[in-house]
């Protein structure tokens, strides 16, 4: 990843011996109402990793001495608009001085502006600006990344956005779930056309390069109306759903969970307490995004209200150009602090309900046998201790699919490179 880390697979077969303890969600599927924080403690593991996969007890293997270290699953990020181009740190100043999100988008701002950035960008430089931002997630712990399209509102712009993640995904040696989002913005007020029924025939056209499709139902994006048109659509072409619901206004998006099978519903700063039965329901997820309540300066989405509705929590970072922060670290202590929820609440909504509802909960987000080899190891005195130190304390070993990628080792290499070339 741009020279960012030093990688080593000793063999595809390697024990990790020394742990001090691990912390990984324990049953099967969503964890939620009070199972939200089961979470499975086991003092001096030995993690045994082949072929990419968590794995029983193996001889002749080499091994890793992680003593001082305490491990959890990698981080699944389940929604970030992470492929763009450019940037909005304007509108981070005009928001400070109490311009709203919705007078952004009414001038043109706001996602418009990416729009324009990211259409008018080559692939290359687009593949760029998304790898920086990815260095750092993965750098805070995230192996497992949803990324959405959103800024092209054409097949070409879509297309190459997509594009983006698959070379994204090939060079980071990271899960890269991708999301067809052609409904992000209304276009401009000149467009000749029905936008959904193009956006129908762009999912069509592109559907096969996807695992999901979404919608921006809100006010000044998408009504309750069109985006049923379009989830029609999709499932009719088989294509799994997720939506952002209830982020500037509620308008009723929640209720699409029980027309249409909608895997997690997202954002839901303004969901009331009589929308929270069309969850359940529905079988639908809450993601909630704490980093953009943060950046909005709005009032946080309650994990709390969710959990004790006996709803499944996910906890999503939102990496866009409105909410530039790729750190699933800093979203747990928000979660902590400002949503109501437990250490061990926070770590399922960050590694196995995302996983499930990313239709990944067979594959990651769980420290188990037969499971990819996702996993952080850091030196911290607990699991409080990884949310409470979110900026200075990194993982310093991080494995994706069984890859080995030590932080310590390539920092330490940089120093020493420092001191010989200063010799």
């Amino acid at each position: 990843m741009g020279g960012g880390y030093s990688s080593m697979n000793p063999g595809g077969r390697y024990v990790l011996e020394n742990l001090e303890r691990t912390y990984s969600s324990s049953g099967e599927g969503y964890l939620s109402g009070e199972g939200q924080g089961d979470i499975e403690i086991t003092d001096s593991p030995e993690i045994y990793i082949s072929g990419g996969k968590f794995a029983g007890h193996m001889d002749r293997m080499d091994s890793i001495d992680c003593s001082g270290l305490i491990g959890i699953p990698g981080f699944v990020d389940s929604h970030t608009h992470m492929v763009y181009a450019g940037g909005r740190e304007q509108e981070f100043v005009m928001r400070a001085r109490g311009v709203s999100y919705l007078e952004l988008l009414e001038t043109g701002n706001g996602i418009m502006r990416t729009v324009r950035a990211t259409s008018g960008s080559t692939k290359d430089r687009i593949l760029r600006e998304t790898m920086e931002r990815l260095m750092i997630h993965v750098i805070h712990g995230a192996t497992t990344v949803e990324m959405k399209t959103g800024y092209g509102m054409n097949l070409e712009n879509e297309e190459k956005m997509l594009d983006v993640m698959y070379s994204a995904e090939k060079i980071a040696g990271i899960r890269i779930i991708k999301t067809l989002l052609p409904m992000h913005s209304r276009p401009p007020v000149n467009y000749a056309g029905d936008y959904v029924s193009d956006s129908i025939e762009m999912m069509k056209r592109l559907k096969s390069r996807a695992d999901f499709t979404d919608v921006f139902c809100d006010q000044g994006a998408f009504s309750v109306e069109e985006t049923a048109r379009y989830l029609e659509a999709s499932e009719k072409e088989h294509i799994p759903i997720r939506i952002h619901a209830d982020e500037i206004a509620n308008i009723g998006a929640t209720s699409l969970a029980e027309r249409f099978r909608i895997r997690s519903m997202d954002h839901l700063l303004k969901t009331g307490n009589e929308d929270l039965m069309h969850f359940t329901r529905g079988g639908s997820a809450a993601t909630i995004l704490p980093v953009t309540a943060f950046s909005l300066g709005e009032e946080y989405a309650s994990g709390r209200v969710f959990i004790d509705h006996g709803i499944p929590v996910c906890i999503a970072s939102d990496v866009s150009p409105l909410s530039p922060v790729p750190n699933m670290q800093f979203a747990g202590n928000l979660a902590i602090r400002k949503c109501g929820m437990t250490p061990e609440e926070v770590l399922t909504a960050l590694t196995c309900n995302p996983a499930v509802s990313l239709n990944a909960g067979g594959i990651t987000g769980r420290i188990r046998d037969g499971m990819s080899a996702d996993m952080l190891l850091f030196r911290a005195n607990s699991l409080e201790d990884i949310f409470y130190r979110w900026e200075t304390l990194i993982p310093e070993i991080i494995i994706s699919q069984g890859r080995i990628m030590n932080i310590k080792e390539f920092f330490s290499s940089l120093y020493m490179k420092e001191g010989n070339d200063r010799a």
